[in-house]
């Protein structure tokens, strides 16, 4: 089957806050935003193995849910709010399809159960963590709202993406210009069951044209979750929820492959979260 849209540009830039290794796609008036990595940047020993390392020193382990020592993991997150404007506001992550308004946000709230955030203030950090599954930052026009979304296969199939954009012009009506996808698994790596692809093609025929066969093991597909986002994507324009030029990158860089640089849950349960973080500037 023909793929009609082209894939997105891949753009990681690799930088330091202040020691601290992050990487980001392309600068974008008005944004803000880095994926962090599984390394603190602090001068200590590491293992290597980005799973070993996230609970230790050398590793940036963001996740309170990994099973890690709380105190660590909240110096990590102390370390990582230097870096930014104001205390990020945290989702409770439940690969789901529902999205939360951060513009209604106040620090004494709880946590809500969600799986992307939006916002139209200047300097409202937007954060999801993840461990394979897709980081993806999406911008409307002239930076007036932004969204954040984290996309594992299920919520990628329940319409995370679409839901996002969708609240984002409850909030300005304006389309989608810029979307950058973070280091997450690649298609090389994420091995899926049969009913998982019998569920995206069920939901639209194009999908099966991102599904490999394994070559051996009867009934297991690869699935690329970047493609199958990017067409998504595309099939927002004609709505107008997409425009027409909108940059489409992602970064290029595999959370499984790369065992030194991330974590993945695909690789070893037992490992850590890195982060994706987000907000608008001020003027």
């Amino acid at each position: 089957m023909e793929v009609p849209f082209s894939y997105p540009k891949p753009h990681a830039a690799y930088r330091e806050l202040h020691g601290l290794p992050v990487i980001s796609g392309p600068a974008i008036d008005g944004l803000a935003y880095f994926s962090s990595t599984a390394s603190s940047g602090r001068d200590v020993s590491a293992s290597g193995s980005a799973d070993r390392d996230a609970f230790g020193a050398a590793g940036f382990n963001l996740g309170l849910s990994t099973g890690a020592e709380p105190d660590l993991v909240l110096a990590n997150r102390a370390r990582l709010q230097e870096e930014l404007p104001a205390t990020p506001i945290w989702i409770a992550q439940v690969h789901g399809a529902a999205v939360f308004d951060a513009d209604q946000w106040q620090p004494a709230d709880e946590i809500t159960r969600a799986d992307a955030s939006i916002t139209t203030q200047p300097e409202r950090v937007l954060v999801v963590q993840t461990a394979d599954c897709m980081p993806l930052v999406l911008l409307g026009a002239e930076a007036q709202v932004l969204g954040v979304v984290h996309a594992g296969w299920r919520s990628l199939l329940l319409g995370v993406i679409e839901n996002t954009i969708e609240a984002m012009r409850q909030k300005v009506a304006t389309p989608i210009t810029h979307v950058w996808i973070g280091p997450s698994i690649g298609a090389a790596a994420f091995e899926v069951g049969a009913e998982v692809r019998a569920g995206f093609v069920e939901s639209n025929p194009a999908y099966a044209a991102f599904f490999t066969p394994s070559k051996t093991q009867a009934d297991k597909y690869y699935g690329d979750l970047v493609a199958i986002a990017n067409h998504k994507l595309h099939s927002l324009k004609p709505r107008g929820w997409v425009a027409a030029d909108c940059g489409i990158y992602f970064s290029g860089l595999c959370t499984y492959s790369l065992a030194s640089c991330f974590y993945s849950y695909r690789r070893n349960a037992q490992t850590g979260r890195q982060v994706t973080v987000a907000y608008l500037t001020k003027p």
